[in-house]
């Protein structure tokens, strides 16, 4: 009886602390800045709510490629932006091969291309794009398929009918 009425009261306790710490949480989350007069001692910093994105597309060549096949990827961004350009491969490694840094040209646009032969990159392939202009970047993504080299496959379009077994 002891131990339930102990576990009770920790119980209530443990509720009324967690609601206590809730509304000090939430209290500290909407409240004004301090001021002093009509000085503010702190605030938000509005350099935050700038805009630090720009216009940055990566478009692919192919949806899918074969291997040993070139992929392309044509980037369109601001001029002399560096990029840095990250290729990861099916297996979650990153291609120290085809990840690399460059700078658009005067008109903003670059190619990388991307020539994979292994086997064990089949699957889908992630290009992404970070540009950078002085204090501002943006990011884009882009998806293939690198597939093996193979008939396409034929699919039966007409109702199948099994044997009979006797």
């Amino acid at each position: 009886m002891i131990r339930v009425i102990r576990n009770t009261v920790f119980t209530i306790l443990v509720i009324w602390l967690s609601a206590l710490g809730i509304k000090l949480n939430h209290n500290a989350q909407t409240k004004e800045p301090t001021s002093l007069e009509k000085s503010v001692l702190a605030a938000s910093n509005f350099a935050d709510n700038e805009d630090k994105t720009f216009e940055l597309e990566v478009n692919l060549e192919n949806e899918a490629v074969k291997l040993g096949q070139v992929q392309t990827a044509n980037i369109k961004t601001l001029p002399n932006a560096q990029l840095e350009i990250v290729v990861l491969l099916p297996t979650n490694e990153i291609s120290s091969e085809f990840s690399t840094t460059a700078t658009a040209d005067s008109s903003g646009n670059y190619q990388h291309k991307i020539k994979l032969s292994n086997f064990k990159y089949l699957g889908l392939i992630q290009v992404t794009v970070v540009a950078r202009v002085g204090n501002k970047s943006s990011e884009d993504t882009a998806r293939y398929v690198l597939q093996a080299w193979s008939l396409p496959q034929s699919v039966i379009t007409e109702e199948y009918s099994h044997p009979l077994i006797p």
